[in-house]
């Protein structure tokens, strides 16, 4: 879950680097977020901000393509379960994206308590990913694999 007092965050560089590794374990360190752009998974946006710290939702969409183009998974067809998140339309673009990651149980939401009995879910796109953020999503990623 999203720790918001964790406040040591993740670059667009590391978060591509590590997710890298995963798959290419036997590549040398060189220029991962090229590489990663040229293979499909990265966009013009990662390279020129490689050293900012990665928003939720560009994490999503990175991930989204990540195991669109790199892991040859197919987008689940019904996002509809991602409607709970109510935040979810908030950037069209990034919907498709946010919902693929969340369905899968790759990004965990934010719960957000507005009365004693009642809370919601968001995804609080616009928030930078922590380094534990980052764990928690390589770790759901790693049932993707045959280690």
């Amino acid at each position: 879950m999203h720790d918001p007092n964790n406040t040591e965050y993740i670059s667009v560089s590391e978060f591509v680097t590590t997710l890298y590794g995963i798959t290419d374990k036997n590549r040398a360190p060189g220029d991962i977020p090229s590489i990663a752009y040229s293979e499909g998974w990265l966009e013009a946006q990662d390279i020129s901000g490689a050293d900012n710290n990665i928003k939720r939702s560009d994490a999503a969409r990175i991930l989204h393509l990540y195991i669109r183009e790199k892991l040859q998974l197919k987008d689940l067809p019904d996002i509809s379960g991602a409607e709970v998140l109510k935040d979810l339309y908030d950037c069209r673009i990034c919907a498709n994206h946010i919902a693929q990651v969340y369905l899968r149980g790759i990004m965990k939401p934010i719960t957000i308590q507005s009365s004693p009995d009642r809370d919601f879910l968001i995804f609080d796109s616009k928030a930078y990913l922590t380094k534990n953020d980052s764990e928690r999503i390589l770790s759901a990623l790693e049932r993707f694999f045959d280690f």
